[in-house]
């Protein structure tokens, strides 16, 4: 109840920094593991300003370039390797990649921002109900890859969105990533939404 509280203190005041400091405080003292140690990295690192901004300072963006994966350890898990010397689709042309790279990113858009390739197994999913009326969907049997992408935004600890058009990516990937960011669940309190 206490990590929700914070959370949603976050979220209630999205540009203050106290209670993001506050959170990486309760993070130190109560978690262990490095996903929980990353978040308190990073709240840290983009909060050195003292000061409200729309913009993180430059070791924000240093630390999310080389840890960002740190943040999101479950939802990367879901990527099923490539093969040695495997041939992938980025942007439209062929790309060599090792064997046990576990994922392809480019920064999108913004240097918070970055497009995850994912490969993900739908074995013992059901396929797509692709005619109107049919509830009794087949379930993939056997071994199935599939890529999709998935466009993350992290801001100032957390993921503050994500996005994909794909809606096998939408229904594996996504609740392992609402659960591994419990602040993406949370809406602002009614009455603290910022006001024009």
């Amino acid at each position: 109840m206490e990590q929700t509280s914070l959370l949603q203190a976050i979220v209630d005041n999205p540009q203050e920094d106290t209670p993001r400091l506050m959170y990486a405080d309760w993070l130190d003292e109560h978690m262990q593991d490095d996903q929980s140690k990353a978040t308190s990295e990073f709240i840290r690192a983009s909060c050195l300003m003292g000061k409200t901004s729309f913009v993180m300072p430059r070791p924000a963006y240093r630390w999310l370039d080389t840890n960002w994966q740190r943040l999101i350890p479950r939802t990367l898990a879901l990527h099923v390797p490539f093969e040695p010397h495997q041939r992938i689709p980025i942007h439209g042309h062929a790309a060599m990649v090792a064997g046990e790279n576990a994922h392809c990113d480019t920064v999108l858009f913004h240097v918070s921002g970055r497009r995850v390739w994912f490969r993900i197994n739908l074995q013992g999913k059901r396929y797509p109900n692709t005619r109107p009326g049919v509830t009794n969907r087949a379930i993939i049997p056997k071994e199935r890859v599939y890529s999709c992408s998935v466009h993350l935004e992290f801001w100032k600890g957390f993921v503050r969105s994500f996005s994909m058009w794909s809606s096998w990516g939408s229904a594996i990937i996504a609740p392992v990533l609402y659960e591994e960011q419990q602040i993406l669940n949370l809406t602002p309190t009614p009455g603290t939404e910022p006001t024009e």
